[in-house]
């Protein structure tokens, strides 16, 4: 965002741009690094190595969090790599990721508020609940809404007003329910079985429910400030 800021940002000397990896090639982790300081003005991830499973298992946490108090980038996990040569080729990868590293997150214990309500908001495809609660300050910004998602996540997790929840922030950016630590017997959500937008009559696929109207007016909204967006047209002054 400071970046895209047409005036320059009074923050912008204050940016620091980390590396950690060189896409599209079979290397180990040493010559990855090694290539970028070779190569490259970026300063580079902080490495630390470890010759087996079980000693990598028994020291993540002190590196977690020496570089937690000593470093300045918020962090909220630490990346496990192999060291081996050929290690893609090895492993292979899914379409999300590759099968030779896998992430290790530091559990978030968060911060307790109360469920006031849910809003049902219509976006492009789905009509997504939306949790109001009371306002509670999570890791520097105040926050006092989040999505659920669909429906099952309220099944689950047994949202109902006024019960007192606990929230964090995923990934340090999205606020995120993950419990409910005290039911105070408020009365249950309602699904809606009509669009708030439009009143027509919602449909269900699987956990999410959608408005099958296509002039619902919302919808309507939605896809235009999509279509407008900086990914697809890139439509200047236009928005909802």
């Amino acid at each position: 965002g400071i970046l895209r800021n047409k005036e320059r940002s009074r923050w912008l000397d204050r940016l620091q741009y980390l590396t950690y990896d060189v896409l599209e090639v079979d290397w180990t982790e040493d010559e990855k690094i090694a290539y970028i300081k070779k190569h490259t003005p970026f300063n580079t991830v902080k490495v630390c190595q470890f010759d087996t499973a079980q000693e990598t298992a028994d020291n993540i946490k002190n590196v977690y969090n020496d570089y937690l108090h000593k470093g300045k980038i918020p962090v909220d996990g630490v990346v496990i790599k192999t060291n081996q040569e050929n290690s893609l080729q090895r492993y292979g990868r899914t379409g999300h990721h590759p099968n030779n590293a896998v992430a290790w997150k530091v559990e978030q214990t968060g911060v307790i508020t109360v469920l006031k309500d849910i809003e049902w908001q219509v976006g492009r495809k789905y009509i997504t609940p939306v949790a109001i609660m009371e306002p509670v300050s999570i890791q520097g910004s105040v926050v006092e809404k989040a999505s659920v998602a669909n429906i099952s996540i309220i099944n689950r997790l047994g949202l109902r007003k006024n019960a007192k929840i606990r929230m964090i922030k995923a990934n340090e950016i999205i606020p995120q329910i993950i419990a409910v630590e005290e039911d105070m017997g408020g009365d249950n959500f309602t699904v809606p079985e009509v669009c708030p937008c439009c009143g027509t009559e919602v449909n269900f696929d699987n956990d999410r429910m959608y408005c099958p109207n296509e002039a619902c007016k919302e919808k309507l909204a939605q896809n235009l400030s999509y279509i407008a967006s900086k990914k697809v047209l890139n439509i200047k002054g236009l928005s909802i």
